[in-house]
């Protein structure tokens, strides 16, 4: 796993300068005192995923691991004037830069930190975010464009189902016409060539149709409307740890710094959910297109029902499952921040020497933040799966394969010789 790190740092400076009235060079009374604070940044990545951006297309995870810790530091200088008498003149001490804040990260470990409510709460919102992708869906045009479309090829396989049984039935007759005589089976065989002619102006248009609609809806599936929908949910938590408080005194200069550390949680689940028909069956063009021009009505027993009993199966499968949308996880990842960060800020208060007759202050301020970063696929229960189904596509008792396989069997009662 690659991994790389960086430097950081911090620095201050703390002064304090008494100026007496009358010309002359000021003196220092503290200082000038510069600190210096320095750590390591690092982050571990897991190894690359090639095809990432297709995988991210495709509606699949392209998830790599992260685990990394980082400080921030900055500090904004303050500035305050002290003027007192003493000796019947007027003296200044003047206080600028860090203020003597103590440029140290926080004590405690951001790793401390617990997460369970930031988890469960974004956990929460994910889900609402899912439910409301299939809910949208459910609603909306897209499922009314896929009834549509599932409609197309269900009515002319109706039709064309029902055409198939009216031929075989008219078939029987004219086989029943003829005594069993040579001559008779040619008579049949004619009878049967002219019926199949008059059967494929019918059947053709029907099978036409199907394949439009099968052709719309492996578009309907190619612009991926029904594909991929991005989701997320975050939450965020914070804590207070106690304040603490401290002064100083350096000659008339009093100061007070206050240092404050907050805690924080957040959690972010990011992922995708996959819209899809519960059978991934596709409809191929060699499974509705059995050959009318090659049937041999002489042998009746080759009239190809088991490529019927094939292709009927398959626009079942398509119509069963296009008809039953399922809603699943198709990716998820969940990020994972930590940070600790403190604030010290210094302040103005009262002066312990009664000499002091004014005083001017503008406070300082340092800020540091910790922070850990965890990132990994999540393979976790969220929610279960949902379906829902597109309204009168639910039946498909007119796909009654067990009556083609019946009357193929009769038929093999009765031969050509």
């Amino acid at each position: 796993m690659p991994s790389r790190s960086s430097p950081g740092s911090v620095s201050g400076t703390h002064v304090i300068v008494e100026s007496p009235p009358l010309p002359g060079a000021p003196y220092f009374l503290q200082g000038p005192f510069t600190t210096k604070e320095t750590w390591l940044d690092s982050v571990t990545f897991g190894n690359n995923i090639p095809g990432w951006r297709d995988k991210l297309k495709n509606g699949q995870s392209a998830t790599t691991t992260m685990n990394g810790v980082a400080t921030t530091a900055r500090v904004t200088n303050g500035h305050s004037i002290f003027l007192y008498k003493w000796g019947g003149q007027v003296w200044k001490q003047e206080m600028t830069g860090s203020h003597n804040i103590w440029l140290v990260p926080p004590a405690q470990d951001p790793l401390d930190l617990d997460d369970a409510r930031s988890n469960a709460e974004a956990l929460g919102k994910f889900n609402q975010s899912i439910r409301s992708v299939y809910t949208a869906l459910e609603g909306g045009v897209v499922v009314g464009e896929l009834g549509q479309t599932l409609r197309m090829i269900k009515n002319p396989a109706q039709g064309l189902r029902r055409s198939v049984d009216a031929f075989h039935d008219l078939a029987t007759q004219v086989r029943k016409r003829f005594p069993a005589t040579r001559l008779s089976y040619r008579k049949v065989a004619e009878a049967l060539s002219d019926l199949w002619l008059e059967a494929q102006f019918g059947w053709r248009p029907l099978l036409n149709d199907v394949k439009d609609g099968c052709d719309a809806l492996d578009k309907l599936n190619t612009g991926r409307p029904l594909s991929v929908r991005r989701v997320t949910g975050r939450s965020e938590s914070k804590v207070d740890f106690p304040w603490t408080h401290s002064s100083s005194l350096v000659g008339v200069t009093s100061w007070g710094l206050d240092e404050r550390v907050v805690g924080t949680v957040q959690t972010v689940y990011r992922g995708a959910v996959r819209v899809e028909a519960l059978s991934p069956g596709q409809m191929d063009a060699r499974l509705f297109g059995f050959d009318l021009a090659s049937f041999v009505p002489t042998a009746w027993e080759l009239i190809p029902y088991s490529f019927l009993i094939d292709y009927f199966s398959n626009v079942g499968d398509i119509i069963t499952g296009w008809s039953n949308l399922g809603v699943n996880i198709a990716w998820c990842n969940r990020t994972s921040r930590r940070s600790i960060e403190k604030t010290v800020t210094s302040r103005e208060q009262l002066p312990r020497n009664s000499l002091v007759t004014s005083v001017t202050f503008a406070p300082a301020k340092y800020v540091c933040t910790k922070r850990r970063v965890l990132r990994t696929e999540y393979t976790g229960t969220t929610v279960p799966g949902f379906v829902f189904q597109v309204p009168s596509l639910g039946s498909l008792k007119w796909l009654n394969i067990a009556a083609l396989i019946v009357s193929r069997n009769s038929d093999r009662q009765w031969r050509y010789d």
